[in-house]
């Protein structure tokens, strides 16, 4: 559409293109056809042939000497060797990236033990300075005890209550442990 009017493509009073697509497509489309298979198809499979009979230059006196056949048999036990090459590479490469791999996660294995070591070494010794300290509250403990009733003052509730609650507490615990096994 246009601002001056409207012209239709398929409409014989506005343009002349279905007398141009009859003509070419209804009275010459076998000569078309001709022209396609015989000129144009006949070129490209010339130069295709060509192709596969030469490989270079060095090889066209041997290959006008061979049938196109053994020529492509050749070739193709020359792809052949070429594509076991290539595997036998790529197969090799893989190899290296696999042990690299291994080697790389075997590293880090050996990090990872060596700080879970390092953290239980941590632990026992965190849980032996407890252990001391215990037993110095416990020594001391007794001290106070004996220096409270040496001395004549009344015993302390809150010692003995603290004596009470250790016992509850390990009696938990022993029941809990019986409890696991």
């Amino acid at each position: 559409m246009y601002p001056w009017g409207i012209a239709e493509v398929e409409n014989p009073d506005h343009c002349d293109f279905i007398f141009l697509r009859n003509l070419l497509i209804r009275t010459h489309m076998q000569d078309l056809k001709d022209v396609t298979n015989n000129q144009l198809y006949e070129n490209y499979r010339c130069q295709k042939l060509a192709a596969v009979t030469s490989v270079s230059l060095d090889s066209k006196l041997a290959a006008s000497n061979r049938n196109p056949l053994a020529q492509f048999e050749m070739e193709k036990k020359e792809h052949q060797a070429r594509l076991k090459n290539m595997k036998a590479g790529m197969e090799k490469v893989m190899e290296e990236k696999v042990k690299e791999k291994m080697n790389k996660m075997e590293e880090q294995k050996n990090e990872l033990k060596q700080k879970h070591e390092q953290a239980l070494k941590h632990l026992e010794k965190m849980r032996s300075d407890l252990e001391l300290k215990k037993k110095e509250l416990a020594e001391q403990t007794k001290t106070l005890e004996e220096l409270q009733l040496a001395s004549g003052v009344p015993v302390n509730n809150s010692t003995s209550s603290l004596n009470s609650a250790k016992e509850k507490t390990q009696s938990k615990k022993n029941k809990s442990t019986k409890k696991l096994f």
